[in-house]
């Protein structure tokens, strides 16, 4: 605990001094200021609930998407392939599953008033599942950026305006 606790502190250490020395270069959206009301607090319980399911989620299709893949271990170019092909399936569906997610945030960020809140929350449980799929088949990238924007499409106010664009 005290080795990961450091390795926070020492990430986060970092991360303020380059951004002093450099600026903020993080092409992530930033959601600006955040205040609290009664509209909020009532949805807190709810909106834990399904954050749980989400990190359930993760961690049920990680699993199953493990045992499904390890038979094919010794064939590392068809399980990319598999990996891919799912990939692809599911994009031409929800093509917000494609990617890391980084720049995809900032355009569900400006798209997200068109869905509806269950349709917000399929997008982000989808690439949940899609980010794991991409993983366990051997797929090059990280959990990262793909969950941050799973979290960024659960957690969106679809009765919200947009918000303006980061400076560049």
């Amino acid at each position: 605990l005290a080795v990961y606790l450091l390795a926070v502190f020492g990430a986060l250490g970092a991360f303020l001094l380059l951004s002093k020395v450099h600026g903020s270069g993080l092409s992530m959206p930033s959601f600006g200021t955040a205040s609290a009301g009664t509209r909020e607090y009532l949805f807190a319980v709810p909106a834990a609930a399904v954050a749980l399911a989400g990190a359930y989620v993760f961690f049920l299709s990680g699993k199953a998407l493990k045992g499904a893949f390890s038979r094919l271990e010794d064939k590392p170019a068809l399980s990319a392939a598999l990996g891919g092909l799912g990939l692809a399936a599911v994009s031409l569906f929800v093509p917000y599953a494609m990617f890391s997610g980084e720049a995809e945030s900032t355009e569900l960020m400006n798209a997200y008033p068109a869905f509806s809140g269950g349709a917000l929350i399929a997008v982000g449980m989808v690439k949940i599942v899609m980010t794991n799929l991409c993983i366990r088949s051997g797929l090059r990238g990280g959990h990262f950026f793909p969950v941050i924007f799973g979290g960024i499409a659960i957690g969106a106010d679809s009765t919200a305006t947009p918000m303006p664009a980061a400076p560049s």
